[in-house]
């Protein structure tokens, strides 16, 4: 998303559809004290690595039924390129939210520039209406616009707050 401050600056964010962590106590504070759409499943991951390749799978069970997103890809970290697709996606310093009042609220997130994976092939099993909700049905029948695989790090949240207007 991006967003246009008082002084007419845009800044680009993120807003999360839903989160979901392996850990109730997770879902509890960031629903309680963020409104953040956070939900509690099983999770699991697979991290294998060759000499040439690295397979990364996440997965998540929703009632009696497994999900995941896998990918293979080159085993070599690569630096972005600051006009990349894949900065776009990642280098957002802002987050919004919906405020339990029904308000817009802002926050800073801070982290140094990931490195990325050059991707050969992906896998996608995901029944997003069953995951995601009715509007999101669509998505079952659509090809990713874009597959990335980035090593993340420490992030750091600020303080935001509700914006005006």
């Amino acid at each position: 998303v991006r967003y246009k401050d008082k002084d007419g600056n845009y800044k680009r964010g993120a807003v999360f559809i839903k989160e979901i962590v392996p850990k109730f106590a997770l879902s509890l504070i960031a629903n309680i004290v963020y409104n953040e759409p956070y939900v509690t499943m099983p999770m699991k991951h697979k991290w294998t690595e060759t000499r040439n390749e690295l397979f990364v799978e996440y997965a998540w069970r929703k009632n009696k039924r497994w999900y995941a997103m896998g990918v293979v890809a080159d085993n070599k970290k690569l630096d972005m390129n600051v006009d990349s697709e894949e900065a776009f996606i990642t280098e957002h310093y802002w987050g919004y939210n919906k405020s339990k009042s029904g308000k817009t609220t802002e926050y800073g997130v801070e982290h140094p520039t990931w490195q990325t994976y050059k991707i050969k092939s992906f896998d996608v099993d995901v029944d997003f209406e069953d995951v995601y909700g009715a509007e999101f049905a669509f998505l079952n029948t659509q090809k990713p616009a874009s597959i990335l695989l980035a090593e993340g790090s420490e992030i750091v949240v600020k303080e935001g707050g509700i914006l005006r207007g």
